[in-house]
């Protein structure tokens, strides 16, 4: 396989499963939804199973895909290629954030068919896995630690030569979103002030409290749209 090859297939496995699954569930609830009109499969689910399902099957299938990928590689490199496929995806949620939620709003103002809205839709799945305390930390821990660990194996690995490695810039712009989320993602109230009108917060929330506050605003979107079928059920969003 050519390099640049290799590298398209790579950046495949990394970024493309969480949008195949979406499209997975959507192609399944299809013919439910046009010959019984019933909620959607995701509905079923809940948005926290889907939204972990979803999470989930994108660390088990990139890993696994990874694996095989670059089974006749060196070991050290295979398994380190294998970490890669783990951290990144447990970093998506704060990596894709930005970039799908620009796009999401482009589209939304236009006629947008409803099994493209189920795949830009993976930011509102992530505020829902972020919108907890105790999700955000232990998905954002997790995303630190394995990146860390992929960054220092790399370095340990490669030395000089680690800055030809395209990986390493993948592992840290992955390591710099998660770090950079809760300054970016930074809590706004609900309400704003009339004009000419100072508006004060007596208790402001800490730096990670408030991007959870800001997190548990997309949710609730998601959660209607859910349960009126436009994720799965094929509607188109206007």
């Amino acid at each position: 396989m050519k390099r640049w090859q290799f590298v398209l297939a790579a950046l495949a496995i990394l970024f493309a499963p969480p949008f195949l699954v979406i499209g997975a569930f959507q192609g399944l609830t299809w013919p439910l939804y046009w010959l019984f009109h019933s909620p959607s499969l995701p509905a079923w689910f809940g948005i926290r199973g889907f939204a972990i399902t979803v999470l989930g099957m994108h660390v088990l299938i990139s890993a696994v895909l990874m694996g095989l990928l670059v089974r006749r590689r060196k070991r050290a490199e295979r398994w380190q290629l294998v970490l890669t496929a783990v951290a990144v995806p447990l970093a998506m949620p704060f990596l894709a954030f930005w970039p799908l939620s620009s796009l999401m709003r482009l589209l939304s103002s236009t006629s947008m068919p409803g099994w493209l809205f189920g795949i830009v839709a993976y930011p509102l799945l992530s505020e829902w896995l972020l919108s907890d305390m105790t999700r955000y930390v232990t998905i954002s821990l997790a995303a630190l630690i394995l990146t860390s660990a992929a960054l220092v194996w790399l370095a340990v690995r490669e030395r000089r030569r680690i800055w030809r490695r395209g990986r390493l810039y993948l592992l840290l712009i992955a390591l710099a979103s998660v770090l950079a989320f809760p300054f970016v993602m930074r809590y706004q109230p609900a309400v704003e002030a009339a004009p000419g009108v100072e508006l004060r917060i007596v208790e402001k929330p800490g730096l990670l409290q408030g991007a959870v506050n800001r997190c548990q605003v997309g949710p609730a979107i998601l959660n209607m749209a859910m349960w009126h079928g436009i994720i799965g059920g094929g509607k188109s969003m206007s």
